[in-house]
């Protein structure tokens, strides 16, 4: 989405919108105040309605439906036990293990040196996801992740 479309959002439009864990989830716009929008997951309760500023935080909207329910189109032979390279919000690039799927987003978990960490991301999304020939070399990949995708 741009920052124009990201402008001319109402109240109870529909949209995908990226959780504090990476998934994009089907949502309304219940309030709005200047670029603050208040975001309704559909599906979940009230206290995890969220206010996302578009200017601050565009990378966390989308067209409804847009990746909420896009399939993968690379990768297609990944499976749960594999794992890939991923870039979670632009922090650097950690090798993770694929934890679940949800149409084409996938859930990792990656080790921190404190905490295990869960983050989602769309599997075409190419800013975040990648099978580098860097992650073949390393101890935490598993032999699974070593086949051809």
């Amino acid at each position: 989405m741009s920052i124009i479309e990201a402008s001319q959002l109402r109240i109870h439009q529909k949209i995908d919108h990226r959780d504090t864990e990476g998934r994009f989830i089907k949502a309304a716009i219940i309030d709005k105040k200047k670029s603050n929008l208040k975001i309704h997951y559909f599906g979940w309760d009230s206290e995890w309605d969220v206010w996302s500023d578009y200017k601050k935080e565009l990378f966390r909207f989308a067209n409804y439906k847009s990746i909420s329910e896009r399939p993968q189109h690379r990768f297609l032979r990944l499976q749960k036990g594999d794992n890939i390279q991923m870039n979670p919000m632009n922090k650097g690039w950690k090798v993770c293990e694929i934890i679940g799927f949800d149409l084409g987003q996938i859930e990792v978990v990656y080790n921190t040196p404190k905490i295990n960490c869960h983050f989602w991301s769309h599997i075409d999304n190419q800013n975040e996801v990648v099978i580098l020939p860097t992650a073949l070399h390393t101890n935490v990949v598993n032999e699974r992740s070593k086949r051809v995708l």
